[in-house]
């Protein structure tokens, strides 16, 4: 029996075109059996699971590129250089997004949460989130950029720390087809963390955490074989893989409303682009 999983990597910023994607998604009513998201894939992801187009667009366009949220400012509001309490207590529920809604999704929802208890990533899913708003903040606070989230007396971060393109949790959950959205091409060339940044964490900013640094440390080589998988299910024509095809100027944490703009855009192109193809993986038996 076919099983669709969307897959959604995160990339912060870059989300605009995962955004973008999952918009094309609702108005052409393609409806996935799960969705898998890591990071801003997580909180994209929710917004897609209560077919809120408006609020992709939203989130993507109108709050991301607000200078409010990155930099220096939330650094002196909040003590993080994004302001992830600001974006998911106030913006994000001011722009319409209402995690009860989740209890209803077609789909179902698979958000990475990294604990600091555990010190591995758990999948949290639309029941878990419509719950407790905060698995979503918790999914996308990345480590250095934001403080741990804490929930129920334990604390959480991205579960980015272990998966960036989270297609094996996808097929955990018996997935057998895949519509993959990444925010980089295939290309990308993702290099190992310089030395000294792994010793400033392990010995000064997270020291009690080792565990936690070790398995960022592995970034690197996950990111590689989940990317090979990747084109492996690709090459047997039992995924396909969006990604920008161009690039619009915005990077993980910047970039001008234009360019969001013009990124989001982009996603639409490329998915009518792909439509033929997309329509068999979620309609042909």
């Amino acid at each position: 029996m076919k099983k669709v999983g969307i897959v959604l990597e995160g990339g912060g910023m870059r989300g605009a075109y995962t955004a973008g994607v999952l918009s094309w998604l609702i108005d052409n009513k393609f409806v996935a059996d799960v969705v898998v998201g890591i990071s801003s894939g997580a909180m994209y992801g929710a917004f897609y699971c209560v077919e809120d187009p408006s609020l992709l667009k939203k989130a993507s366009i109108e709050i991301a590129p607000d200078k409010e949220n990155v930099g220096i400012r939330p650094l002196f509001r909040e003590g993080q250089l994004v302001a992830y309490d600001r974006l998911y207590d106030e913006e994000m529920v001011n722009a319409g997004f209402d995690n009860e809604k989740l209890r209803h999704s077609k789909s179902d929802l698979q958000v990475g949460v990294y604990s600091l208890e555990e010190y591995k990533t758990l999948w949290k899913d639309q029941y878990d989130i419509a719950d407790e708003a905060k698995w979503i903040k918790a999914a996308c606070a990345l480590p250095v950029w934001g403080r741990f989230v804490p929930v129920k007396g334990v604390n959480y971060t991205d579960g980015g720390i272990t998966t960036m393109i989270p297609v094996k949790r996808a097929m955990d959950v018996e997935c057998n087809r895949f519509l993959v959205v990444t925010t980089k091409s295939p290309e990308f060339v993702r290099k190992p963390f310089p030395r000294w940044q792994i010793w400033l964490l392990n010995n000064v900013i997270y020291r009690k955490h080792r565990k936690m640094v070790k398995d960022f440390d592995a970034r690197t080589r996950v990111y590689y074989e989940e990317r090979q998988l990747v084109d492996k299910l690709v090459d047997e024509k039992k995924a396909i893989n969006l990604y920008p095809t161009k690039e619009t100027g915005v990077s993980r944490y910047t970039g001008s409303r234009d360019q969001f703009e013009a990124l989001f855009d982009l996603a639409y192109e490329n998915c009518e682009t792909q439509r033929a193809e997309i329509t068999d993986l979620f309609e042909k038996p």
